[in-house]
């Protein structure tokens, strides 16, 4: 399906029009991986609004992006002959936008594909959320998106059961900017207890650099989700301000497969690509000058894009290659080796094949072909391993 409508987006929204094409991007994908294992899929948005839209039909907000996706991915599950149930569940605490909600929610819903309405906070609606969830069909799988408007919403002690389970995921917006703002206020340390659910998190944050506070935030949530919530893999992505040579939030992503980190890549890259044609359309608007190209989403990345992405190849390279020498001597898997490199944004699947081929003089490559069909490369889903064959390399 086409990407959101830019035109509908004032320039002050532009950063939710990025996060809606990584949903547009990341959900269709998710609901065909999930949608040949599981019987239904529920879509959850706990903070939903919808807040300041400019279109009549919630076109610029995340829960119509996402059913318009979902909505569409189920015509092609019934076509492949996976007649699934899916449906979507969206909350909101303030009444006025509750009541749109609850219109919206009404208009949309129908016998193939039920839209609920829940009034109140997120974490006082779990339990009814559950119930809606179990009733819908006999093996359900959720995926949840938290967008609160502050992290007091989203206290980690009151989603860990919820999202403790293998057919759940969630995608977090991560406020970082604030996170850091706030660190030496003294009346927010139980509020940061509240959102990491971890004693030592607070001291840990004030004494990371200056300069490496937000990705220290993002990697003690990332923690966190593993630790409280159950989840296997992370992966985030990154919201650029549009006007500016600075990070807005971090989208954080939490599963239990690879190819669910597979999937989020590949959305997440998509997005910076997108992001990276909004920033130059800001650029110029603000100009005064004609566009003479027009709105393209295949523009290279910016000086400061690059320069974030060489960041964070660096730490992912880094990375890979401690867990391949811990390994040793019986080798890595090489999903585990996958999903940890990719849990940094801007990080790409060709990266970690450019670094497996650097590393070639010290370390073998071991795929498992049980069916008799030789590979080239390795797999995220056969047994294949990484082994150090020179621990000095």
């Amino acid at each position: 399906m086409p990407k959101p409508d830019f035109t509908k987006y004032p320039e002050w929204k532009s950063a939710a029009y990025i996060k809606h094409c990584l949903l547009q991007e990341y959900l269709p994908s998710w609901a065909y991986k999930v949608g040949h294992a599981w019987d239904s899929l529920v879509y959850v948005d706990g903070f939903a609004g919808p807040w300041e839209t400019n279109d009549p039909g919630y076109a610029d907000t995340s829960f119509a992006v996402a059913i318009d996706s979902l909505q569409e991915s189920k015509v092609g599950l019934s076509n492949r002959g996976r007649n699934l149930i899916v449906s979507a569940i969206l909350v909101e605490r303030d009444p006025n936008a509750f009541s749109k909600l609850e219109a919206y929610a009404n208009q949309r819903s129908s016998d193939t594909f039920q839209v609920h309405a829940l009034p109140g906070k997120f974490v006082d609606n779990i339990a009814s959320i559950e119930q809606i969830v179990r009733r819908e069909a006999p093996r359900p799988f959720k995926f949840v998106l938290l967008d609160p408007k502050g992290w007091a919403d989203i206290p980690i002690a009151q989603l860990k059961h919820f999202l403790h389970s293998r057919s759940s995921e969630v995608l977090v917006n991560l406020m970082t900017k604030h996170i850091i703002r706030f660190l030496q206020a003294q009346d927010r340390e139980s509020s940061y207890l509240n959102l990491f659910g971890r004693d030592g998190v607070l001291d840990t944050l004030k004494r990371a650099k200056s300069g490496e506070k937000m990705d220290a935030a993002v990697k003690e949530y990332c923690r966190s989700l593993k630790l409280l919530c159950g989840f296997k893999y992370v992966s985030s992505a990154i919201v650029l301000e549009p006007d500016r040579k600075a990070i807005r939030y971090f989208l954080v992503y939490a599963t239990n497969a690879p190819d669910g980190i597979e999937v989020f890549k590949a959305a997440e890259i998509k997005a910076a690509r997108i992001q990276e044609a909004v920033r130059d359309e800001h650029r110029v608007r603000k100009s005064g000058q004609p566009d003479l190209v027009g709105f393209c989403d295949e523009l290279p990345f910016s000086s400061f894009t690059e320069s974030l992405r060489r960041r964070y190849t660096e730490l992912a390279r880094a990375k890979v290659i401690r867990l391949i020498q811990r390994g040793w001597p019986k080798g890595v898997l090489y999903r585990d080796v996958y999903c940890e490199a990719m849990s940094f944004p801007l990080v790409t699947p060709q990266d970690l094949a450019e670094w497996v081929e650097e590393l070639g003089p010290f370390i073998s490559v071991n795929l498992v072909c049980p069916d008799g069909k030789k590979r080239r490369k390795p797999s995220l889903y056969a047994e294949d391993y990484l082994t150090v064959t020179d621990n000095a390399g």
